[in-house]
């Protein structure tokens, strides 16, 4: 048997490229998958917002909420969701919810 031996850093590197690689094979495998784990659809959307149909649609078409339409679908990446509620409800990813200034 023969053994190699690599610098640290060197190795590090190539680890770091094969997991890239692996994720990006997974993503290839099952395309469907990887979009439904980024994006959800408008349902669930109105439940998360806790808002109407007709608030969501005043979200899209004024740009507050960015969405892709498919198939006659709207679905909304969760980033952007996430963002929305940052912005809108001073809500962070935590779930934590900001105290408005003089607000108790």
């Amino acid at each position: 048997m023969d053994v190699i031996t690599f610098e640290k850093n060197a190795y590090l590197t190539l680890i770091k490229k094969i997991d890239e690689i692996y994720k990006e094979l997974q993503r290839l495998q099952d395309p469907a998958y990887h979009f439904s784990k980024e994006y959800i659809d408008s349902y669930a959307v109105l439940e998360i917002l806790h808002i109407s149909r007709r608030t969501l649609t005043k979200y899209t078409s004024s740009g507050k909420l960015p969405y892709v339409r498919i198939d006659h679908k709207n679905y909304f990446k969760l980033e952007d969701i996430r963002n929305f509620m940052e912005a809108n409800y001073g809500i962070h990813p935590t779930g934590k919810k900001e105290k408005a200034h003089g607000v108790k």
